[in-house]
């Protein structure tokens, strides 16, 4: 996930938190210039031991994931919980709904465990006390696992309780057609949900049904993505006979090149490598600005990567993403072959998409 940094590694999976994480310590620093250090230390504390359940959470889907074969990227914390980023999930109705209710099910062996070891702390009166006034620590740590645990279980998309809906559908239906009936019910819940947080004023909850329901619809549309790019390679599609340039070109020089062509990136060739690639608007600007003379190596751009003609689309567009580059550079057998660009593979996605 953008915006993310390392914190630490646990069984070999990064720990990350996102930088929407210091929402928390600007609360945090509200507590303690407004209600002083007690109230801060209380807050500091409380944070610890949620974010602890939450890393327990999504490492409990990690582990049982890796058991059926899920390699699991990183777990990333946001300020409204944590999320397991695996790379490739694969398409097993019963796989899915074991890793999906893996995590609530800590949440509940927590909270029990909870009750247990309070218990024996406070006695048998802290499990009839009703007054809520009374180990406010112990209640809130119980009562927020139990939540969790209710919460996720809830059928919506992509939350445990909504993956565990669309392999339950899957059982029955493809999973192109159980993804988006999950999608649609979470879709529908989550607007429920901010309907009635509205109403009752629970602000916060509102604005996790406002993640989910954005979330529900980025989830299906990379999950179809996914389906649809993964039945082609990179071999497929990339663009061949591409013309290149050197970066020792002068604008002036490959000028009607460039207005001839339709093609939209030039790579620089140099000792049959590609060093790097230039828009074509970029050629064009300099030219209309009167800088005929200057050669094309201060143009020059590193936003590209070299890919495999075996790889699928998937792959290879989810590669070009996270490196935001503007391009994939192919090689065949050591030569220069061709380039592959979002363009095509967008193309291709809103083709078949129909």
């Amino acid at each position: 996930m953008k915006w993310s940094f390392k914190i630490f590694k646990i069984f070999g999976i990064p720990i990350k938190i996102h930088i929407s994480f210091l929402l928390l310590i600007f609360i945090l620093l509200y507590f303690f210039i407004s209600s002083g250090l007690g109230s801060f230390l209380f807050s500091l504390f409380w944070i610890i031991a949620i974010f602890t359940v939450v890393i327990l959470h999504e490492l409990a889907h990690s582990i049982v994931g890796r058991l059926f074969g899920y390699k699991v990227e990183d777990i990333t914390l946001l300020p409204i919980g944590g999320m397991a980023r695996m790379k490739e999930i694969p398409e097993k109705p019963i796989a899915e709904i074991l890793v999906a209710v893996s995590g609530p099910m800590v949440n509940i062996i927590i909270g029990l465990a909870g009750l247990l070891i309070f218990s024996l702390i406070y006695g048998k009166a802290f499990l009839m006390d009703m007054n809520f006034d009374s180990y406010t620590f112990p209640r809130m740590f119980i009562s927020f696992n139990f939540i969790m645990a209710v919460f996720n279980l809830l059928p919506i998309f992509p939350m445990d309780g909504g993956r565990v809906l669309r392999g339950i559908l899957a059982i029955f239906f493809n999973y192109t057609k159980s993804t988006h009936i999950a999608a649609e019910v979470g879709r529908v819940l989550a607007i429920l949900m901010v309907i009635l947080a509205i109403f009752f004023k629970q602000y916060w909850v509102a604005l996790i049904g406002v993640f989910i329901f954005f979330g529900s619809k980025q989830e299906e549309q990379m999950f179809t993505l996914r389906h649809i790019l993964s039945n082609y390679k990179v071999a497929d599609l990339f663009k061949r006979n591409i013309k290149t340039l050197k970066k020792e070109n002068m604008v002036f020089e490959v000028s009607d090149l460039i207005v001839n062509s339709t093609q939209e990136y030039y790579p620089i060739i140099e000792d049959e490598i590609v060093i790097g690639v230039i828009p074509k608007e970029e050629i064009f600007k300099r030219y209309y600005e009167g800088d005929l003379r200057v050669k094309l190596e201060v143009m020059i751009s590193d936003k590209f990567l070299t890919i495999k003609e075996t790889d699928d689309l998937f792959k290879a567009f989810m590669a070009i993403v996270e490196k935001r580059a503007k391009l994939g550079v192919i090689y065949r057998n050591g030569v220069f072959a061709g380039i592959l660009t979002l363009h095509e593979i967008n193309n291709i996605y809103q083709l078949m998409k129909k």
